[in-house]
């Protein structure tokens, strides 16, 4: 297995702080802000398809739309590398904080056309 499959990279859809990536950039981690990459104002599926093809995991809020465009991705037989669902409004420490637990414990592999529910993340 290459290394870049061990790690987790993170795109945050347009809903979740700005500050969140620049935090986890700090700290070593591949993460992007959707309006640091123009997709600001791109609807759900063109998110999950930029993530996808830039092989990163979607970090999102929007729990009513992302889990079932998973499910319609796993039933087309496409492949995503992972969405991280945010069951509710935290302040941008404790999804940082969440995040940090999650890239700690899950590998790019392990999170490939998966859900991850950052509550699990304690």
């Amino acid at each position: 297995m290459a290394a870049e499959e061990l790690f987790v990279s993170l795109y945050l859809d347009a809903d979740v702080e700005r500050v969140i990536a620049k935090a986890l950039r700090r700290r070593g981690c591949t993460c992007y802000a959707a309006d640091e990459v123009g997709m600001k104002r791109g609807s759900d599926e063109a998110q999950l398809e930029y993530a996808a093809r830039m092989g990163y995991a979607l970090v999102t809020y929007n729990v009513e739309h992302f889990a079932p465009l998973h499910v319609r991705y796993l039933q087309k037989g496409w492949e995503h590398s992972g969405v991280v669902l945010i069951p509710k409004r935290w302040g941008a420490s404790e999804v940082l904080r969440r995040l940090l637990n999650l890239l700690d414990a899950v590998t790019a592999d392990e999170m490939r056309n998966n859900v991850k529910w950052l509550s699990d993340f304690a």
